[in-house]
């Protein structure tokens, strides 16, 4: 079931700003609110929403620039539709950084897809570490998207 972490206002408009966001690079919103898709939905160092299906479980900590998340797939678990990881931030400069663990069990199938939105990116690092298991038959990707605003230049 899709939930957001909390009904606090400023927490709704920045995932709703989120969403908008992703909508300007191209994505559908309704794969992050439909319930549907296990998804994860990250702002800055704010958890701000997620739905977790059978066999997926996200785990997530904030930390002062970013946060620090454990996504496990239980063993022998297929997942038909992609899990999407939605990182970001609204402010113009800081740093995100994403610490993962990905806990793939034996004879799963998962494909993650992740939509990076930066709308108003001046002065931003966005950093990832990861640690990936993968279990015996299993199958896994991972696939990544940026969206660094309408006026971000190379």
């Amino acid at each position: 079931m899709h939930q957001l972490i909390t009904k606090e206002p400023t927490w709704v408009r920045e995932y709703e700003a989120m969403l908008e966001a992703l909508k300007q690079a191209g994505g559908d919103p309704s794969a992050i609110t439909s319930g549907k898709f296990a998804t994860l939905v990250v702002s800055a160092n704010k958890v701000l929403a997620k739905s977790e299906l059978p066999g997926i479980h996200f785990e997530a900590e904030e930390m002062p620039t970013g946060i620090k998340a454990c996504i496990t797939v239980e063993p022998e678990v297929k997942i038909p539709q992609p899990v999407h990881l939605c990182f970001g931030m609204l402010a113009q400069e800081g740093i995100q950084e994403i610490i993962a663990r990905y806990e793939i069990g034996e004879d799963d199938q998962v494909a993650f897809l992740a939509h990076c939105t930066f709308p108003n990116a001046k002065q931003l690092k966005h950093l990832m570490e990861a640690e990936i298991y993968v279990g015996a038959r299993a199958r896994m990707s991972y696939t990544e998207s940026h969206y660094h605003g309408s006026t971000w230049r190379h």
